[in-house]
Formats: C-alpha cells, structure tokens, sequence
C-alpha cells in the first residue's frame, strides 16, 4: 500500500508536466519570419551607416506581425569584387525562430586606403639601426585609421653606404583590400648643414591634375637666402618637379638650399654645396 500511496503523485505530476509540454507545443509557432529586400543590390555611401541598409528591408510574422523594426544587419562581408560585398540581414520572432536573407552591397564612393608619411625616411652611413614605420600611417574610408596595419613589405635599405633605397609599405583593410606605396629611404654620408621640412611627404593625385609643390614647402633657413650671408657665394632655394603626369606612378619633387660660388668657369660656377635637402613623393593615379 505505501509503495501507490507514493507512485500515485508521482504519477500524477508527470501526467500534469505531459499534459502542460502537450498544450505549449501546440501553440508554439515553429514558422519562421519573413524577410524581403527591395533590391539584390544594395548601393551605400562610405558615410552612411548600417540605418541606410535596413530602409530597404521589410520583416513579418504571422504570429508577431510587422518584425521591421527588429530586423539587424548580422555581418557585412570582406569585399569579394572591387568595392562589392554581401550584407547579411537577420530577424527572431518570439518563439525564437530566426529568418536571415542576404543581399549584396556596392559602396559607389570607396577608394582603396591611402598612406601619409610626417617625416622623410633620411639616414646616415653608420647608423645602427632604421625605424622604417616611423611617422607612417594609413587611413581607410571605411576602418578609419588603419596605421597599426601598415607593414613594411620590401625593402633594400643599406646602412653601411650612401644611396637611394626603395621600401614599399603595405596596409590591408578588414574588408580584404591592400594598398601599397614604394617610397624611396635616403642614406648620407654626414648630416647636411641645414633642414628642409615639408607639410607632408606623401601627396596623392589624378592623372591630368597637376599639385603646386610650393604648397607643401613647410620650414627652411631663410637666413641663407640673406644677400651677403655668404662671402663669395649666394643661396638659393631650388624646387625640381619630376612628374609626369599623365603616367600613374609615384615621382619626385626635390627641393634644395643650394650655397653656390659667385665665381664662374666656363660658364658654370665654380663649386657649389647642398645646404638641406628633402623630397616630396606624389603618387600619380590611373
């Protein structure tokens, strides 16, 4: 007798849970939303945000009604063909069943990243060691500031003598798209007498569309363009423009404080110094 006296309400809790489980399953609704894009192809600013995207999505549920509102934008791809992506748009209901749709994305006004460098890429014969990152960074129209990515790609750099040594920088966006610029490191025997410092060192540019390369002209001793500063000898400043601009590539405008002699010999001056020099690389593009 004990032993129905204790199955009984054992019983009957596991009848009531079964029965509760039974009514619940049958109302709970196992459809999921539905979700439509007004277009396969979504065009989108770099300046908008993931708002532009979901004015083109619509959300409804049999069960809950208009879901519009509680769609969410779940990922945006790498870029799989230019400047193209897929956008993945997703939406629960209250019984928790998810509908996702997908549709790609084209960003009309996205330009690969662009590097900007603050200070010339000058060494001396004997240095121990080179900073080849230092005072490089990188932007992107979408990630922003992408400087912690740019990486030093190649470089020929030589400490132990004089030269001309192109390094070619990388950066690559979480989207997938690399940029890179070769940029030409200087290596001199000694220091020069004097400075020339630039706005920037790296200016960007379309074919056809010429820069003025005085505007990037920042600091320099003026004092040495003084009449008299030099006995014998005058100073002038030499801006040389080497860009050929209807070719994309990256060129060179050189520009120097040069101390030549009054004194001429067949025609040319006698001797002359380079006081400062520095160089501004413009990159030319297609």
């Amino acid at each position: 007798m004990r032993f129905f006296r204790i199955l009984f309400p054992v019983l009957f809790v596991l009848v009531a849970a079964f029965s509760i489980y039974v009514r619940v399953s049958e109302t709970k609704d196992y459809t999921p939303p539905k979700l439509t894009c007004d277009a396969d192809t979504l065009t989108l600013s770099v300046e908008d945000d993931e708002s532009k995207l979901l004015e083109h999505v619509t959300a409804s549920d049999e069960k809950d009604g208009d879901l519009t509102k509680s769609v969410i934008v779940e990922s945006i791809s790498s870029f799989l063909d230019g400047n193209k992506a897929t956008v993945t748009f997703a939406v629960c209901d209250s019984d928790n069943n998810v509908a996702k749709l997908t549709a790609n994305v084209v960003y009309s006004d996205y330009t690969p990243p662009v590097f900007s460098f603050s200070q010339q890429q000058i060494y001396y014969v004997g240095a121990t060691r080179a900073d080849l990152l230092a005072g490089v960074s990188a932007t992107d129209k979408l990630d922003g500031d992408i400087s912690s990515r740019v990486t030093v790609a190649e470089s020929t750099l030589d400490l132990s003598k004089p030269g001309v040594y192109p390094i070619t920088y990388r950066v690559t966006t979480t989207k997938g798209i690399s940029s890179e610029v070769t940029i030409n490191a200087y290596v001199y025997d000694s220091r020069l007498p004097s400075t020339i410092t630039l706005k920037q060192y790296l200016v960007y540019t379309d074919v056809n569309k010429k820069i003025n390369p005085k505007e990037y002209l920042g600091a320099y001793e003026e004092k040495y363009l003084a009449e008299g500063y030099f006995n014998d000898y005058t100073c002038t400043l030499e801006i040389m423009d080497e860009i050929d601009y209807k070719k994309p590539g990256v060129y060179y405008v050189t520009y120097r404080l040069v101390k030549k002699s009054d004194k001429m010999i067949d025609g040319k001056n006698a001797d002359q110094e380079i006081l400062a020099e520095a160089y501004l690389a413009v990159a030319v593009k297609g």
